[in-house]
């Protein structure tokens, strides 16, 4: 839909309890749609160097304030996060068929700055440029 109506790009600002979804290819984040939060950050956990032990506590974990937590006491967040974004990149990447260029930055409300996507550098000077353009 974007597309059709000439948007160039898009940049998502999300707290890590939504849009970790979409490391999993979930785009409707609503929770009566689907979770699989915990899911996504054990195995990305996993991933990044993380034992067995560590992603099974994530498991238990009901908010993702908690497994950050766990993953920060494992010394694995920013290699998380590293993977996190990677899948989150990819998924929309995939969704829109490459045509919008897309990209996310992630944040917690206990950790601040999570980690962005590969594009999201572009997608900030994009709209600092905007934003420059319009000030003068």
């Amino acid at each position: 839909m974007a597309v059709d109506i000439g948007v160039k790009g898009i940049l998502f600002v999300a707290h890590i309890g939504k849009f970790v979804k979409v490391a999993a290819g979930i785009m409707n984040t609503h929770s009566h749609h689907a979770d699989g939060r915990m899911e996504v950050l054990a195995s990305n956990a996993i991933r990044a160097g993380a034992p067995l032990s560590c992603a099974r506590q994530i498991l238990n974990c009901t908010t993702t304030d908690e497994a950050l937590d766990l993953l920060n006491q494992y010394h694995l967040i920013e290699q998380t996060m590293k993977e996190v974004m990677e899948r989150i990149q990819y998924y929309l990447d995939h969704r829109s068929y490459e045509q919008i260029l897309l990209g996310a930055v992630v944040f917690s409300n206990t950790y601040g700055y999570l980690g962005q996507t590969r594009d999201a550098d572009e997608l900030i000077r994009r709209i600092n440029e905007q934003t420059c353009k319009g000030e003068k």
